[in-house]
């Protein structure tokens, strides 16, 4: 025969209430020794429950009251005493680096990340050809700028625009030397390669530099995306919406 717990339910409630019953004559006495509550203390009842009971029995501990400040972590109205202007600023003091020593730089080796002597375009890395310190295409096309400069009786410092190719990394000595012979640096290509504009009468000087590993121009397709040689042949007319990216600006273009 099984029993169903629901019916004993006011069995043990029945129980519960003469436990709490008995027990409090022994809770009273032990109270009588016991100094008072403070005045001010309460809790939330629930009437006739039998946890409610034996909370509420004498020497028993109530419940734990929780109470609510507020933290103000700055002033909220402004100090009108402190005074005001740049006479009384103060230069600021970061704190925490005491005891720190500035032990200098110390730049890894060339090719720990990677780096490589050669030209990372987005069709393949290039390497120019052994020995080859200056571009032929480049070379001619120089020879064709003084040329024509020359033709026109211009005054102007002719020039041609081009990737500087080092050995290694780019130091503060090699740029003070480019910018003496009026080469002008634009930005890095990886791996090691500089955009410049360089002088035509600086050219060959700087191709020699035994930190120049080669001095030239992409070709063609070196220039182009590779996503763009699908298109090209097209016979269909489709337009698509292109940028390019020049080695300066093109204003007042030289």
């Amino acid at each position: 025969m099984k029993l169903n717990p629901i019916r004993l339910l006011p069995a043990v409630w029945a129980l519960s209430m003469l436990l709490v019953i008995s027990l409090a004559p022994l809770a009273q006495t032990q109270q009588a020794k016991k100094t008072a509550p403070p005045s001010g203390a309460s809790f939330l009842l629930l009437p006739g429950s039998p946890l409610d009971l034996l909370l509420t029995a004498p020497g028993l501990s109530p419940p734990l009251q929780y109470e609510t400040s507020t933290a103000n972590t700055r002033p909220e109205l402004a100090n009108r005493r402190l005074p005001v202007g740049p006479q009384f600023l103060q230069e600021g003091k970061g704190l925490g680096n005491e005891g720190v020593v500035e032990a200098g730089r110390f730049p890894l080796p060339f090719g720990t990340k990677g780096e490589k002597v050669a030209l990372a375009f987005l069709s393949g890395e290039y390497v120019p050809p052994q020995g080859e310190k200056l571009q032929p295409a480049l070379a001619r096309l120089a020879q064709q700028r003084a040329a024509q400069l020359s033709t026109q009786g211009s005054d102007a410092r002719p020039a041609v625009y081009a990737l500087i190719l080092l050995n290694g990394r780019m130091d503060e000595a090699l740029q003070a030397w480019l910018q003496e012979r009026g080469v002008e640096l634009f930005g890095f290509y990886p791996y090691t390669a500089y955009q410049a504009r360089i002088p035509l009468d600086a050219l060959n000087a700087v191709a020699s530099h035994p930190q120049v590993r080669w001095v030239g121009q992409p070709n063609p397709v070196q220039k182009l995306d590779p996503d763009l040689l699908y298109f090209m042949g097209d016979q269909t007319g489709e337009r698509i919406w292109l940028y390019v990216n020049l080695f300066a600006a093109d204003e007042g273009a030289r």
